[in-house]
């Protein structure tokens, strides 16, 4: 049983269920182009179903009780959708999937396969849960942990649709998102066939993890290896009593080893902002931008914000 970890757009038992529909459009594909049963007398489809077909019964015509006999845990699409679940919406058992680090990245290109290769349709016409034009609940969630894995382990850039997986919101909210707070978008090099198509333009992944820290539909990354260990250095730097908050957060900053102007960027808070607050100068309060700053350096939000509100009040107070 997959326990939830924060609001995600589809039950397990809904993937399953996808993961079973998929099984069958691929036995009636073999049923329909493999071996011919007049010349082997095999029954490919039921082989590959597990089960034995019941008079005049065919993959594409199965019945409510023969298909309740599927074992879909006989499939190795059941194993990959079930990791990529747990990952694309970071649930109990994360941190386990992740290790190995080879047989994590593995299922990174067996995804990736899967959303390339198996059959978008069924033989007949109709869509598999794999169709790219459906966006099926199956498909989606594949193209989420692809998406993931992308920016947290590959630091690629995303494209609109990526982002709107992530954010779990609409491509066209995604849009009106992006340019109401000014995120630039580089265009694909490749020339799409819709120039609306929201995979023309990329965001680059330090804008792209900035932006999402702010969307409340996004489910952040959990702590793994060695950004667990990061982070529990980070919580102790910031209750040394022993230094002020400027010098906290110069030491916080160190620890995720980027530059003050690439926080910055990876915060989406304002550059000249941050170097007065690191500098101990006055400095605007802005929650909102001390909320980002904190994510971004993985430390407590309360915490952090109560100390940095404190400093910069008892800096007005002191110019006062």
């Amino acid at each position: 049983m997959i326990k939830k970890a924060g609001e995600i757009p589809y039950s397990w038992e809904l993937i399953e269920d996808q993961i079973k529909d998929a099984i069958i459009a691929q036995a009636a594909m073999l049923s329909m182009y493999g071996p011919c049963l007049h010349q082997s007398n095999s029954k490919v489809d039921e082989i590959y179903l597990g089960i034995d077909f019941a008079e005049l019964e065919t993959a594409d015509d199965l019945s409510d009780e023969s298909r309740a006999k599927i074992d879909i845990r006989r499939h190795n699409l059941y194993h990959i959708a079930r990791d990529a679940y747990i990952y694309a919406y970071q649930l109990d058992g994360v941190e386990e999937l992740c290790f190995p680090v080879e047989t994590h990245m593995d299922r990174w290109g067996e995804v990736e396969y899967l959303l390339m290769c198996f059959p978008q349709s069924k033989w007949e016409g109709d869509p598999t849960p794999f169709s790219k034009t459906e966006e099926m609940p199956l498909r989606r969630m594949l193209e989420t942990f692809y998406a993931r894995m992308l920016l947290f382990e590959g630091d690629h850039n995303l494209n609109i649709h990526q982002l709107s997986l992530l954010a779990n919101m609409t491509v066209p909210a995604v849009r009106t998102s992006l340019s109401k707070e000014g995120f630039k978008l580089e265009k694909v090099n490749q020339k799409p066939e819709d120039k609306h198509d929201p995979k023309t333009f990329l965001l680059n992944a330090s804008s792209a993890k900035a932006w999402l820290t702010r969307r409340r539909g996004f489910i952040p990354q959990r702590p793994t290896g060695e950004t667990r260990d990061k982070s529990e250095m980070a919580s102790t730097v910031l209750g040394e009593e022993d230094i002020d908050f400027p010098a906290k957060v110069a030491s916080l900053i160190s620890l995720t080893e980027l530059k003050t102007d690439q926080i910055a960027s990876e915060a989406g808070v304002d550059r000249e902002w941050l170097k007065n607050l690191l500098g101990g100068k006055p400095t605007k309060l802005d929650i909102d931008a001390l909320r980002s700053l904190a994510k971004a350096l993985s430390v407590p939000l309360p915490d952090f914000i109560g100390m940095a509100v404190r400093h910069i009040l008892s800096l007005e107070t002191t110019d006062a």
